[in-house]
């Protein structure tokens, strides 16, 4: 029977690139969610371009909405920039996890195709010696 004597390592290792992963694609579902913010906010400046205003008071209720809408634009495009760096890091550190995850996995496979040389040897050469006894007897 076979036995990997990293197999606790390479159980750790899949751990840990789950994890890199699951926080990768929260980050990245964060960015999408900043993403349609901002199309809602440039959506709502839209809208009140065609917005027609008669008196005095409407116009400066116009223009205070203008100024908001403006300044909402900025923040989620700034907020968007922070995702955009969150979700890149988190990438960064899943490909790692995903790289020394491969690298005891690659180890394993080797060692398992060593392992079913070394067995086959094994029946073979108990193969050999029976039929030589075989013969004897």
């Amino acid at each position: 029977m076979f036995r990997f004597r990293l197999q606790k390592l390479l159980d750790h290792r899949g751990l840990l690139e789950d994890e890199a992963k699951k926080h990768f694609l929260e980050r990245k579902a964060a960015k999408l969610t900043g993403e349609r913010e901002l199309v809602e906010v440039r959506l709502r400046r839209s809208r009140l371009e065609t917005s027609s205003a008669v008196s005095v008071l409407d116009r400066l209720d116009l223009e205070g909405r203008f100024s908001k809408a403006d300044d909402d634009e900025r923040a989620a495009i700034v907020g968007l920039g922070v995702l955009q760096d969150e979700e890149d890091a988190a990438e960064k550190l899943w490909l790692i996890a995903k790289k020394e995850l491969q690298v005891i996995e690659k180890l394993r496979e080797r060692r398992y195709d060593e392992w079913q040389v070394e067995e086959s040897r094994r029946e073979q050469n108990a193969l050999d010696e029976w039929a030589v006894l075989r013969r004897v007897a």
